[in-house]
């Protein structure tokens, strides 16, 4: 059990990284971001989604969960984000000025979580 959460946690938490980093430096080198911007908000962007991950393959470890299984934990995680973003800004005005407002978050979270829990639990089971 502890190595199955070792290895969703490591293998998460590295998918992550490397799947939010490399997607915020694409987006930001079409959207026009000089390089060194790029680079500094792409490690940002790399430790939060190390970060989250690393929680998402820990959890998909522990729970011996399959492609589908770890799929709606990164959706789950994602949303979780998307949430608490929200509630943090609940004054701003209506509800869909808000979802206007969050669509990058949106856009950096869903899909990568997504990959980051199919590729952990591909780890895990692969590991054993």
């Amino acid at each position: 059990m502890a190595r199955r959460l070792l290895t969703g946690f490591l293998a998460g938490g590295l998918a992550g990284a490397a799947i939010i980093a490399g997607m915020f430096l694409v987006l930001a080198t079409f959207d026009g971001t000089r390089p060194d911007e790029a680079i500094a908000y792409g490690l940002l962007a790399a430790v939060i989604g190390g970060a989250l991950g690393g929680l998402v393959g820990a959890i998909v470890g522990l729970g011996n969960m399959r492609r589908i299984g770890g799929a709606l934990v990164g959706l789950v995680m994602s949303l979780l984000v998307i949430v608490f973003y929200m509630t943090n800004f609940v004054g701003e005005g209506t509800i869909m000025q808000l979802l206007n407002r969050s669509r990058i978050i949106m856009v950096f979270t869903i899909a990568p979580l997504l990959l980051t829990g199919v590729v952990a639990s591909w780890a895990v089971r692969r590991k054993g």
